[in-house]
């Protein structure tokens, strides 16, 4: 049997009202049509059926073995309320790939994955996914196809080994920034840097910046803000979401707002969780020139944040702080990974 959202031609969100409205004007155009007739009756009688209709909106979510594209699912790497992010192979090259799907089927969402998708289309830097392809799901959802990177988030590093060291802390911000300033460069605001959105390779001390489902491209006046992550967001960020909740416009983001994510994440790792984000306070161990670093970082008018050439700061930063700059030794593996 045809995918019967396909064959009553409704969206897989449509009421049952509306489901039967289509299927009388389908009836009508294809009188003297049997088999296309028992297609629509057979489409109406398991959409009719709550349960039935449930069973099949299950099956048309990517499993392991099914394809998307070009693509075979291999396994599930994460599952949060937006959607499922898998790993997948392609099916000629066998080349792994990362696919994200969400989980719920509305324009609003795919809007939030076409915008992730053309944040990062044009984009090339070492330290961000390669976007490879959109594809529209049976359902009508959409799923993006990225490069797959093999590492840890932040998250997964501190949960394991808890605080990072200092000279750890600051090659993963080097890299971090590096490929911030990349995208500010190119007009797109990450809006959303936290740990669970930055993953590291240690041994290679490669950082990857991930899922831009609240980044913006090229923000005007009008550009609202999507959301935002409770402790790394900056008070304009949060304050812009909540205006848009109430129905305000709300304001865009400066690339301000990322640095002092940035900040709230190098706190995270220093700290060894959140509560040190939410103190704003770095261990005493930490030297000076860094924590008055991230105290500029998390300044809350996003006009006194560093402005200007921000990577060649912190590249004083680091030499004040260690006596040298990443890339200029070798740095030994981050301790219990």
């Amino acid at each position: 049997m045809r995918n019967p959202y396909v064959v009553l031609q409704v969206h897989s969100l449509a009421d049952l009202d509306v489901i039967r409205a289509a299927h009388r004007a389908r009836l009508t155009k294809s009188a003297g049509d049997r088999e296309l007739v028992k297609e629509l009756n057979q489409a109406l009688e398991l959409l009719s059926d709550p349960e039935r209709r449930m069973k099949f909106d299950e099956q048309l979510k990517p499993s392991v073995g099914s394809t998307v594209g070009s693509y075979r699912i291999v396994r599930a790497i994460a599952e949060g309320g937006f959607g499922t992010t898998y790993e997948a192979e392609h099916l000629i090259t066998g080349g792994r790939a990362c696919i994200k799907h969400c989980l719920k089927v509305s324009d609003e969402y795919n809007d939030v994955l076409i915008r992730e998708a053309m944040a990062l289309w044009n984009l090339a830097h070492f330290s961000l996914p390669a976007m490879r392809d959109v594809v529209r799901m049976d359902d009508g959802s959409l799923a993006l196809v990225m490069s797959y990177i093999d590492a840890l988030t932040v998250e997964q590093v501190v949960k394991k080994v808890g605080r990072l060291r200092g000279e750890d802390v600051a090659w993963i911000t080097d890299r971090a920034l590096n490929a911030l300033l990349y995208l500010h460069h190119y007009g797109v605001i990450d809006g959303d840097i936290k740990p669970q959105n930055v993953m590291i390779q240690h041994l290679k001390q490669h950082v990857y910046l991930i899922d831009f489902g609240l980044a913006n491209s090229c923000p005007t006046a009008t550009t609202k803000v999507g959301g935002y992550t409770k402790y790394f967001a900056p008070p304009e960020q949060v304050a812009s979401a909540l205006d848009r909740e109430r129905g305000g416009d709300g304001k865009p983001l400066l690339p301000a707002a990322d640095f002092f994510s940035l900040g709230a994440l190098m706190l995270y790792m220093l700290g060894g969780d959140v509560d040190a984000v939410v103190r704003r306070v770095a261990p005493s161990t930490v030297p000076a020139p860094m924590r008055h670093f991230i105290d500029d970082l998390m300044e809350r008018d996003p006009l006194q944040r560093p402005k200007g050439n921000v990577f060649a700061l912190f590249k004083q930063v680091q030499k004040d702080s260690f006596g040298y700059v990443a890339g200029e030794r070798k740095i030994e593996p981050i301790p219990g990974l």
